[in-house]
């Protein structure tokens, strides 16, 4: 009887105690962060795929009954993690208070079908330790040979592929979004879920790959067939540990990036208003008289130097429809609310930067900007230079001159 890596045991009893300890202090918070259930129901549904190997490790053997059984058990909870985070990253990129809804259930259809197939490959276990698997050609025995591969090869990869495509979609538009509303868009870009891709494509291909090519492999040729056990791989394992921990950290401090900026009591009316006119197009005069409004108020009443301006806050000193003002700056100036406000900045900062001495982390935060790299990534996509280039630049044209 095999042994799993010492490290392996230690990687999953920590990846298992991570897992619930995230889950309960989610919970705790649950009433005011009710965009976190999927997000609970993922770390819930990662710690019962962790328990073979904590079972195994201090309670039985690998190869006892009911660590097989345990395994075969929570192997289709595998199939709750995609759908589980998609549904986290929806609810967590959406403006709405309540984004879950009845008919959510069907993403979690082939959880329930795993059932069946796990059982299936529990069959498949049973005959082949008992040596019978390549004797035995009945037709039940090869449909089940086929929704086993079928739930646990080819489903999981277009599983994982479907919602894959359905995150990255989601923070593209997403991060469209942000910026027709916000003027800063830093901690709101959700720039770590770039890292929580790549590890869950590579644990991906690490414990499904890797592990299915075996599983098929001994299929084949008759070996014996096993639950994955003595192939735990520990690359494998570090992967998964890091994924929970990553996702632990982020999960829990992050807030919702699109969250109503308005209060209780003006909530229902701005919605109800902005309901009513999303669907009535400007006409060109009042674009051109909209356009002059907001110019006039940004310039007079240089707003974009509060660094937490947002499309409301604008909307609210030009007294316009927020969805007015995005119509707007997207039909008649041609430019996101991100781009307008931050081309106000750019610009300021050239004055200050051509007629002060002012450090260019100063100069950010005089104009609006609330960080230094947020100043130096829009001037240089304004200008082309960097604001020491620019200084220098304006410096020896003065001198010429």
């Amino acid at each position: 009887m095999t042994q799993l890596d010492p490290l392996i045991n230690l990687l999953s009893a920590m990846a298992f105690g991570q897992s619930l300890f995230s889950a309960s202090l989610l919970l705790a918070q649950i009433r005011a962060r009710m965009f976190t259930i999927p997000l609970v129901v993922f770390f819930i549904a990662n710690a019962v795929t962790e328990l073979p190997d904590i079972y195994s490790n201090f309670f039985g053997s690998e190869e006892s009954f009911e660590t097989l059984l345990i395994s075969v058990l929570s192997g289709s909870f595998l199939l709750v993690l995609p759908p589980s985070y998609w549904l986290y990253m929806r609810a967590l990129t959406s403006d709405k208070r309540h984004e879950f809804r009845l008919n959510d259930s069907w993403h979690f259809v082939p959880f329930i079908l795993g059932w069946p197939a796990a059982l299936g490959l529990w069959h498949l276990v049973q005959l082949s330790e008992a040596g019978a698997l390549a004797e035995t050609e009945s037709l039940i025995v090869i449909l089940n040979i086929a929704f086993v591969l079928l739930m646990f090869l080819a489903f999981p990869f277009v599983q994982f592929t479907f919602y894959l495509y359905k995150v990255v979609r989601r923070m593209l538009t997403y991060r469209d979004r942000l910026k027709d509303q916000f003027s800063s868009t830093e901690g709101r870009e959700l720039t770590w879920t770039i890292w929580i891709g790549g590890l869950v494509s590579l644990y991906w291909v690490s414990e499904f790959g890797v592990g299915i090519a075996t599983f098929i492999w001994r299929a084949l040729t008759d070996q014996s067939i096993s639950l994955g056990f003595s192939e735990g791989s520990t690359s494998t394992a570090i992967i998964a540990f890091v994924l929970v921990w990553s996702l632990s950290i982020f999960g829990l401090r992050q807030n919702k990036g699109l969250a109503e900026q308005t209060t209780e009591a003006t909530e229902t009316q701005e919605v109800s208003e902005t309901e009513k006119y999303k669907n009535s197009a400007l006409s060109e005069p009042q674009l051109e008289s909209f356009a002059g409004r907001i110019e006039q108020q940004m310039q007079s009443g240089r707003l974009f130097e509060d660094p937490n301006l947002t499309l409301r806050g604008l909307a609210s000193e030009v007294g316009i429809l927020p969805n007015y003002v995005s119509q707007t700056l997207n039909a008649k100036i041609g430019k996101t609310f991100f781009d307008y406000v931050n081309d106000y900045r750019v610009e300021a900062a050239k004055k200050v930067l051509h007629t002060t001495h002012l450090p260019a982390h100063d100069v950010a935060l005089e104009v609006g900007f609330n960080s230094r790299s947020a100043f130096y990534r829009a001037f240089k996509n304004t200008t082309g230079m960097t604001p020491k280039q620019f200084r220098d630049t304006q410096n020896e044209l003065q001198k010429l001159s």
